[in-house]
């Protein structure tokens, strides 16, 4: 069998792993890559080429549509024009021709995953986003495409006793989804300007669609660290608030597939809140 993984930045140490136990029993292996600086030791790896400036065939298909009002390059990393989309696009679609695995696997979170996901559509390529379950704990299924079907399953039932049990959890605060736990592992000073220098350096050598400039990284952050200090002071003192009808929303940090992929067209919360 072909097997395809697609290119995830950390997340494709995850898939190294388990690509080399699939490569054991006899699969072929094959690997998308956007990102160069994350490219996977194997073989058969299609790392697609920086979009270059010329002109370009736009079709605006709903699906395209989606991924480009989604995009957190250009919602927040100040990306102009939605060009490299279209290019990416099209070095997908030579590359999944050529390809043509049986199955494939990655996430669906950033472009130039949902757009290998739409060619995988069109192709009736099984295409699988693994991912921890939100209850029960210590559970992941494998979701279709960019949706969160699930493909198949254990076919394993909660009694009525244990769900209500884990409701109660729930509102008890007491059971917290596996992605919200606190991690074991902590990066160290060391490591975390290892990767910072490890996306400059990205960001430098052309990957400017799925890494912010550094520039922009940080005004991103001293805006948001801006906002937490202004909410603290409401928080603790309600006479910084002007007089009158308050109202409390609660929003989601963004970019976040929760929202960017899963919450389309309402993905803009501002606009939601306005509404």
């Amino acid at each position: 069998m072909k097997i395809l993984f697609v290119e995830n930045r950390y997340k494709t140490g995850l898939w190294e792993v388990i690509a080399k136990e699939y490569e054991k029993e006899g699969h072929e292996i094959f690997w998308i890559v956007q990102n160069p600086i994350f490219k996977p030791s194997f073989k058969n790896v299609t790392v697609l080429p920086f979009p270059k400036k010329k002109r370009l065939e736009k079709i605006y298909t709903p699906e395209i549509q989606k991924i480009i009002n989604g995009n957190r390059g250009m919602n927040y990393f100040g990306i102009q024009s939605d060009n490299f989309i279209f290019w990416y696009e099209k070095e997908i679609e030579k590359a999944l021709d050529v390809i043509m695995p049986d199955l494939a696997f990655g996430e669906a979170t950033l472009f130039h995953e949902l757009l290998v996901i739409n060619a995988c559509k069109r192709r009736s390529i099984l295409y699988l986003n693994p991912s921890t379950t939100r209850y029960p704990n210590n559970r992941f299924s494998f979701y279709l495409y960019d949706t969160q079907v699930p493909y198949k399953g254990s076919k394993d039932l909660l009694s009525n006793d244990m769900a209500l049990k884990t409701v109660e959890a729930i509102q008890a605060r007491q059971a917290l989804p596996d992605y919200m736990t606190v991690l074991r592992y902590k990066l160290t000073g060391l490591d975390w300007l290892k990767d910072k220098l490890r996306l400059s350096l990205s960001y430098y050598l052309g990957e400017r669609y799925n890494t912010p400039s550094p520039f922009v990284k940080r005004k991103i952050n001293s805006h948001y660290a801006k906002n937490v200090l202004r909410w603290e002071e409401i928080a603790v003192d309600t006479t910084k608030i002007k007089k009158g009808f308050h109202v409390l929303y609660a929003m989601q940090m963004q970019p976040e597939a929760n929202i960017d992929v899963w919450g389309y067209p309402n993905n803009n919360q501002t606009q939601v809140i306005q509404r």
